[in-house]
């Protein structure tokens, strides 16, 4: 078996390199699908699998006025947003203006294969594929938008086969997790459908040290968007009944903004671990390598069940001790125990999880040390892009004989 994988991969890597247009409008965000689309991005400028790449950037291929009517009014895309039959309409609006956006790119950029980003706008790929018969069309899934910004849209059910109907048009369909290709896909087809789970740039940590088992104060972190949706007041309450159990003199550091800081800010005097709770305010990707050399044990409680969290895979690459949420993402990924300790999103059962790691070094020492050697051999964004890479390759050479 492994010798017929080796001898596939040989024959993918002697067909000629592809001309690649990514397509995301998580380059223009301020959330951790930028830093995936950027990673992307260099991992495939630095590919031989590429011969030429080109994006969208800040302003996109397409007509400008195509999103201008919902962008002059913000009370009115609310109020749309705040409706059901509402966010159907903003559903087919940026299914439009996506598919003028990338249309423009194909045409703009003269590309063979467009990867993009899916972020609610499925209906590019089926309208794609008809206008570019020759196109290769793949799409990147994160999540599912009616999961997230159409959670309460009209037809809900006929949109959501309408979503799965849009997947099947595709050449190929990079899921970040197995869970999230189960969810949304009626069929899978293995040479369709894979799952590409997300990376880290393990270099950036080469250098840092983190404290592990110093003396003094443990002091757990937590990074991230203060939102209520991020559960982050469940966090800070477990944390003081870990104060007030164990006795045991310990920091909370928060980085992060969000809509919801004020009303956390407020939660440790109200707890009685006034001084106790430090909120750091947002920082720079290009600093965490530093902050996370400061702190013993990270935190990330909570997450959807489809999704592979990026901070997850940071902190591991840093070589901190991991709690993270027990969902199916997660642990399709890592052993509960070994190189994560995961935790349910209560209170007392996150508190459990910070008394587990603060009771037990060796327990501390063992997943810090397996979750770095981890990610370092199965999830960085060299490997994601170049498994994503080598499938448009060859799905390109499948349709150039098809064609000829």
């Amino acid at each position: 078996m492994k010798s017929a994988q080796k001898r596939r991969v040989a024959a993918i890597d002697s067909i000629a390199p592809i001309r690649l247009t990514y397509f995301s409008y998580a380059l223009n965000s301020k959330h951790g699908g930028k830093l995936h689309s950027m990673a992307f991005l260099k991992e495939s400028l630095e590919s031989r699998r590429v011969i030429e790449l080109t994006h969208n950037t800040v302003v996109v291929c397409g007509s400008k006025s195509t999103n201008n009517g919902l962008r002059r009014s913000t009370r009115l895309r609310n109020m749309l947003k705040g409706s059901r039959a509402g966010q159907l309409l903003l559903f087919m609006k940026k299914s439009l203006s996506s598919y003028l956006d990338t249309a423009a790119c194909v045409k703009n950029f003269n590309s063979e294969c467009i990867l993009i980003r899916l972020d609610g706008n499925c209906a590019v790929i089926p309208l794609l594929r008809i206008r570019y018969p020759k196109l290769i069309v793949a799409a990147e899934v994160n999540a599912s938008g009616l999961d997230e910004q159409f959670s309460r849209i009209l037809f809900k059910r006929l949109i959501q086969y309408f979503e799965t109907w849009c997947l099947q048009r595709a050449h190929a369909n990079f899921f970040v997790t197995n869970f999230l290709r189960q969810e949304l896909m009626s069929e899978i087809k293995n040479d369709r459908d894979f799952v590409v789970h997300n990376g880290v740039d393990t270099a950036r940590y080469s250098g840092f040290q983190p404290r592990r088992g110093e003396l003094g104060p443990m002091i757990f972190t937590y990074v991230g968007t203060l939102d209520i949706n991020k559960r982050v007041e469940v966090l800070i309450e477990a944390f003081a009944r870990f104060v007030k159990l164990s006795g045991r003199s310990a920091y909370l550091r928060i980085f992060g903004s969000g809509p919801a800081e004020e009303f956390l800010r407020a939660m440790p005097a109200a707890a009685g671990i006034d001084g106790l709770v430090e909120f750091e305010g947002w920082i720079e990707h290009e600093r965490l390598p530093e902050i996370l050399a400061s702190v013993d044990v990270a935190i990330h409680h909570f997450a959807m069940d489809y999704m592979c969290p990026l901070k997850i895979l940071e902190y591991m690459a840093a070589g901190l001790p991991v709690i993270g949420p027990r969902t199916h993402g997660v642990q399709e990924m890592f052993v509960d125990g070994e190189d994560i300790v995961l935790t349910d999103s209560s209170v007392e059962a996150v508190c459990s999880k910070m008394q587990c790691m603060a009771e037990d070094v060796m327990l501390r020492e063992r997943v810090a040390r397996n979750g770095q050697i981890k990610v370092t051999r199965e999830y960085t964004w060299r490997a994601n892009a170049e498994t994503i890479l080598r499938v448009l390759q060859e799905k390109r050479a499948l349709n150039d004989q098809h064609t000829s």
